[in-house]
C-alpha cells in the first residue's frame, strides 16, 4: 500500500482524496464492528510484545482497572529499586533517581500501558544488576538481552531509557566494587554495552521483518527499511534541517515539565552547596573525581545521540520522546555528586 506522506496510511474508504487526511480511528471502529477491510496500513514491523500482557488483562478487567494495576506494580518496583540503590550504593544516589524518574513524569506514564513498558524493563533490569552484580559474568550479554526485550515489548516510545537507566546503575556498581579502573576500562565498557544493547535491539527487530515476509508473504522488509529511512531523515517541511539538532532539543524543552525542571534545578543546586560544605575540609581529589565522571558523561549523552539518529521520529513525537532526557537528569546529578566525593585513588 502507498504510505501517505511517507508516514501512516489508511484504507481508501477512510482517506480524504482532496487534502490527504486519514481517518484511522473511524477505520478501526469500522473494522471492530464488522466492516471487511482487507487493505490498510499496519504496524507489522513491530513485535507488539506488550499485547502478551495486555490481552489477558483485558479478559479479566477493563482498562481503568489495568491502569490501577500498572500504577501499583510501578510503585512497588520503583520502591524496591530505590531501596537497593540505598543499600548497595548510597542514599544520595537513591534521591538522584527519585528526581530523575519524576522528571520523566513516571506517575503520568503509568496511565499508558504502551509507554510504561520501557520503564518497567529498565527498573527490573536495574534491580537484577543490583542483586546480581558480583555473580554476573557476562554483562555484555545482559545488555544484549535488555535491548532485545525492549524491542520486543516497546512500540518505539523511548527505548533508550532501558539502556540509560541500566547503564548508570552498572557504572555506579563498577566504581563501587572495582578498585583498579582506568580510562581504557571505561571506554571499552561504554562501547561494549552500547553496541550490544543496540545489536540486541536491531537483531530482534530484523527477525520480525524476516518472519513476516517469509510466513505471510508480505513485502514488509522494504516497507520497514523505508520507514527507518523516513524516521532518520528530517524532511524540510518539518521546519528543521538535517544538521540542526538544537531545534530538536528546543522542542523537547516545551514538553519537559516546567515545574519538574525547576525542581531538578533546585535539587541540583542544593546538592552542590551541601556537598561542597560537607567535603570542604576533606581530602577531595578533583582530578580523580573528574575521571570517575567519564561514564556518566557518556550516559548523559545517550538521549542526544538517540535524537540525532532518529531525527524525524524525535521531533514529531517529542511529546513522549522528551522523557528520555530523564537519563540526562540522572547522569548530570550523579556527575555533580561524584565531583565532590571524598575520592578513592584510581589508576589512569
Amino acid at each position: 500500500m502507498e504510505i501517505a506522506n511517507g508516514n501512516l496510511g489508511a484504507n481508501e474508504n477512510y482517506k480524504n482524496a482532496e487534502n490527504g487526511d486519514l481517518y484511522q480511528t473511524k477505520e478501526l471502529y469500522a473494522l471492530m464492528h464488522g466492516e471487511k477491510i482487507e487493505d490498510s496500513y499496519e504496524y507489522s514491523r513491530y513485535w507488539h510484545g506488550y499485547l502478551v500482557f495486555l490481552r489477558p488483562l483485558l479478559l479479566l478487567c477493563d482498562y481503568s482497572v489495568i491502569r490501577i494495576v500498572i500504577f501499583i506494580i510501578t510503585i512497588i518496583l520503583t520502591l524496591v529499586l530505590l531501596y537497593l540503590i540505598y543499600k548497595k550504593i548510597n542514599i544520595v544516589t537513591a534521591i538522584i533517581y527519585i528526581v530523575g524518574l519524576f522528571s520523566m513524569n513516571l506517575l503520568v506514564v503509568t496511565q499508558s500501558f504502551n509507554e510504561i513498558t520501557v520503564y518497567i524493563i529498565a527498573i527490573i533490569a536495574s534491580i537484577i544488576l543490583l542483586l546480581r552484580y558480583n555473580k554476573m559474568k557476562r554483562y555484555g550479554l545482559f545488555f544484549f538481552i535488555v535491548g532485545s526485550i525492549t524491542n520486543y515489548i516497546d512500540l518505539l516510545t523511548a527505548p533508550v531509557i532501558t539502556l540509560g537507566i541500566t547503564a548508570t546503575i552498572y557504572f555506579l556498581l563498577m566504581q563501587k566494587n572495582k578498585e583498579d579502573i582506568n580510562v581504557k576500562d571505561y571506554v571499552i565498557e561504554i562501547l561494549k554495552i552500547g553496541a550490544l544493547w543496540t545489536l540486541g535491539y536491531a537483531i530482534t527487530w530484523g527477525v520480525k521483518w524476516i518472519l513476516i515476509q517469509v510466513i505471510f508473504n508480505k513485502d514488509i522488509i522494504q516497507q520497514s527499511i523505508e520507514q527507518v529511512i523516513y524516521r532518520i531523515k528530517v524532511p524540510q517541511n518539518e521546519g528543521i534541517t538535517a544538521f540542526n539538532y538544537i531545534d530538536i532539543l528546543k522542542r523537547a524543552r516545551y514538553f519537559f515539565s516546567e515545574n519538574m525542571s525547576h525542581m531538578v534545578c533546585i535539587v541540583a543546586i542544593i546538592n552542590i552547596i551541601t556537598l561542597t560544605f560537607k567535603n570542604i575540609k576533606k581530602n577531595v581529589n578533583f582530578k580523580t573525581n573528574i575521571f570517575n565522571c567519564i561514564p556518566f558523561i557518556a550516559t548523559l549523552l545517550f538521549p542526544m545521540i538517540w535524537y540525532c539518529v532518529l531525527k524525524q521520529h524525535s521531533f514529531i513525537h517529542m511529546f513522549f520522546a522528551y522523557r528520555s532526557l530523564g537519563i540526562t537528569v540522572i547522569s548530570a546529578l550523579i556527575i555533580i555528586n561524584t565531583l565532590f566525593e571524598e575520592s578513592k585513588e584510581q589508576t589512569n
